[in-house]
């Protein structure tokens, strides 16, 4: 069967032009339209998250309008945390800060005694074992002053036992690092992992 165009009705024509202008302006519409408005949506998308980046550095600059001083006030804190939570164990500063205390509030400090350090996931506890005597109200100056200590600290155990109108105490000062220590299974893990990345 030979369908020539020339036979064709003008229905039949105005019908195959219609068919043919339809599937060329969808063709027009899916690739074309359809494409540029998926990359108008990217680009909105975009645009909103660099709006939002501006918004936070704009808020930055307006609290903080002298970064030189906003700096030295993230070092001091930076320092204070270090001095809170050190990455080394160092007890000798921690060690002549509680004697200080000690002779401060009038105790007689009959022993410091650090013991080993604990590991647990990913910092120290190294428990510090203090006796002490003295009068109540004199221990519990002292006690008020650990907590004050820059370096923190948690009293775990609190003995006290009176002899002779004076009171002797033991106390038992939980502080703390972060890591873990030498020759423990997670440093021995640590080591392995740094040598292998090189």
């Amino acid at each position: 069967m030979n369908i020539s165009w020339t036979k064709l009705s003008i229905k039949h024509k105005s019908m195959v032009f219609a068919g043919g202008l339809l599937i060329t302006f969808w063709l027009y519409y899916f690739y074309i339209i359809e494409g540029q408005n998926q990359r108008l949506a990217d680009l909105t998308a975009q645009l909103q998250v660099e709006k939002q980046k501006l918004a936070i550095i704009q808020g930055f600059s307006r609290n903080h309008p002298d970064p030189a001083t906003y700096l030295a006030e993230l070092g001091k804190k930076s320092v204070q945390a270090e001095a809170m939570l050190p990455n080394q164990p160092d007890l000798g500063g921690l060690l002549s800060q509680i004697e200080q205390a000690t002779k401060t509030c009038g105790l007689q400090l009959v022993e410091i005694k650090p013991a080993s350090p604990l590991a647990k996931a990913g910092y120290r506890e190294i428990p510090v074992e203090i006796n002490i005597k003295g009068s109540f109200a004199q221990t519990a100056d002292l006690l008020k002053k650990l907590e004050d200590i820059p370096r923190f600290n948690s009293l775990n155990h609190v003995i006290m036992n009176s002899r002779q109108g004076l009171l002797e105490s033991k106390l038992v000062l939980i502080v703390y690092s972060f890591g873990v220590p030498a020759g423990t299974a997670g440093d021995k893990q640590a080591q392995t992992g740094q040598t292998d990345k090189k």
